[in-house]
């Protein structure tokens, strides 16, 4: 079934060119990736808020 699939790019190249030009490098860093532990206390305090 996929013998015959070929990129999208010589498909569609004007779709992914496109595509392409709507992404954009990120120009900072806007977030960080982090785990904390917190105390069991702690976590019931914030969950008692309910979500969010």
């Amino acid at each position: 079934m996929f013998k015959r699939a070929r990129p999208a790019i010589e498909v569609h190249p004007h779709l992914v060119a496109q595509i392409l030009r709507r992404r954009h490098k990120q120009e900072g860093l806007s977030k960080w990736e982090v785990s904390i532990e917190l105390d069991i206390d702690l976590l019931a305090h914030f969950l008692e808020g309910g979500p969010g």
